[in-house]
């Protein structure tokens, strides 16, 4: 199963750096395909992958869109 994890600040606050880092180190135990992050001004978002269907296998996530 596929983790989704992510910390978004309302105040639009900079999101401290590692906190994201910190946050996925919680799925470290678990395996995963592919472990992806983005961040911008307040908001972290973060997947932790696994590839357990053919139509899985290589879909970039998090996906995001401008």
């Amino acid at each position: 199963m596929s983790a989704i994890a992510g910390i978004y600040h309302m105040n639009h606050e900079e999101i401290h750096p590692g906190r994201g880092d910190a946050l996925m180190a919680q799925f470290e135990p678990y395996p995963a395909d592919r472990v992806h992050t983005w961040q911008a001004q307040g908001a972290f978002l973060g997947c932790h992958a696994q590839w357990i269907t053919p139509e899985s296998v290589g879909e970039i996530l998090p996906f995001h869109d401008r």
